[in-house]
């Protein structure tokens, strides 16, 4: 089962951040879904998803650090954008329109919910699509290919291989390249 969790260090006082309140927000629509605060050993006492509720989206972690040192300074709420979501266009053998649909929405909705983003650098988050390697559909690693050029992420190709033989992993990885 999957579902999601944090730990907050307080990394001045060498110690859990004990009692840091931190909020969970949908990002898409945009909503609070909960407020919580970290146990003695800086964990969350029960998970902040999990189960039904679970589900494909994108969510922000808002850590109220400035209530937590109990000043406003520069950062005293940060954000941590988390995405929970598995890529592969075609689990649970869909129609190949779902799978491009699927396929569709990645590369839509990803730049419009996180080009607002940007790391020290300038850069956008960059999310690792694990390509399954006996799904391979050009046009759908095309449009991941595009939305990675746009520096949104990068490809990964993803075997699964339970026993499987070295001549045989060679094999399918050679037809893959020659794909």
């Amino acid at each position: 089962m999957s579902a999601l969790t944090t730990h907050v260090l307080d990394t001045s006082h060498g110690r859990p951040a004990a009692g840091m309140s931190i909020e969970l927000w949908s990002v898409d629509p945009h909503k609070l879904l909960k407020t919580v605060k970290t146990n003695q050993d800086g964990r969350v006492d029960a998970p902040l998803l999990s189960g039904s509720e679970m589900v494909a989206g994108t969510y922000e972690l808002v850590f109220l650090v400035g209530d937590y040192f109990d000043e406003r300074r520069f950062l005293d709420r940060v954000p941590v954008c988390v995405v929970a979501d598995h890529y592969e266009p075609r689990h649970g053998s869909p129609p190949r329109a779902v799978a491009r649909a699927r396929v569709d929405r990645w590369v839509g909705d990803y730049p419009r919910q996180f080009a607002r983003y940007r790391d020290s650098d300038g850069r956008t988050p960059r999310h690792t699509f694990f390509y399954p390697l006996e799904e391979y559909e050009a046009e759908d690693l095309d449009a991941l290919a595009e939305l990675c050029r746009r520096g949104f992420g990068e490809v990964e190709v993803h075997l699964h291989h339970d026993n499987d033989t070295p001549e045989n992993l060679r094999r399918t990885l050679t037809g893959f390249k020659e794909a």
